[in-house]
């Protein structure tokens, strides 16, 4: 029978593990186990405490008990994971002359989505000064100015570059712009953050935790 399907964020973010022994989908590991926790060995334990090592490729702390990737659904019948993007028929390489075309669809979509998401809630717009939020700035067109605001995050050098280059961008768009500075994380912070996430991330994702912190509601 059709048990329906699960699909993980873009990126993901959200905790999403499963036991296919058991049939149990979860936020957690420690609620996914109607069992005690059997280590998985192909893990160093200390090292994952530490946050030097994190869980990778759908692996947890547990040897059964796996962890959904982002561009796979997972079918609550089968308990199984299924590969939604890329599709087995999409065509990954282009010829050079389909490009123009391509790069406007492209922009096109991205621009609409843009334009529903700043019209519809109040957005700020994470700004630096690479391509990705370039890109999103110039997909907006006028949209751009329902935008409440354009924010930095500085945590090392390198940020402190691309919060004077966002501010120019900013200016010239139009758009007010406000920095937010790295904010140390307590050691208690920082392993709330990796229990809640499953021991599966850490890097510069927990170094802008205490950031995100500051941010206006």
């Amino acid at each position: 029978a059709d048990g329906g399907r699960l699909y993980q964020d873009p990126v993901g973010d959200f905790s999403v593990v499963y036991d296919p022994q058991t049939g149990i989908v979860a936020s957690s590991v420690l609620l996914a186990l109607t069992r005690p926790l059997r280590w998985n060995g192909r893990f160093n334990r200390e090292e994952v405490l530490k946050g030097e090592v994190h869980f990778s490729l759908g692996h947890t702390a547990d040897e059964t008990i796996l962890r959904m990737r982002p561009n796979h659904f997972l079918d609550l019948a089968l308990l199984a994971l299924h590969r939604h993007w890329p599709r087995a028929d999409t065509v990954m390489e282009i010829e050079q002359d389909q490009l123009p075309a391509q790069i406007e669809a492209i922009s096109d979509r991205l621009g609409a989505i843009l334009q529903a998401l700043v019209t519809n809630a109040s957005c700020l717009l994470p700004l630096s000064g690479g391509r990705d939020s370039r890109n999103l700035l110039g997909a907006m067109g006028t949209a751009k100015q329902s935008l409440v605001a354009a924010f930095t995050i500085s945590f090392h050098n390198m940020s402190h570059v691309d919060k004077a280059v966002a501010a120019t961008l900013a200016e010239r768009a139009g758009l007010p712009h406000f920095g937010v500075n790295y904010k140390r994380t307590s050691k208690q912070e920082r392993l709330s953050y990796y229990r809640y996430t499953g021991f599966a991330d850490g890097g510069s994702a927990l170094h802008v935790l205490g950031s995100h912190l500051t941010l206006p509601e």
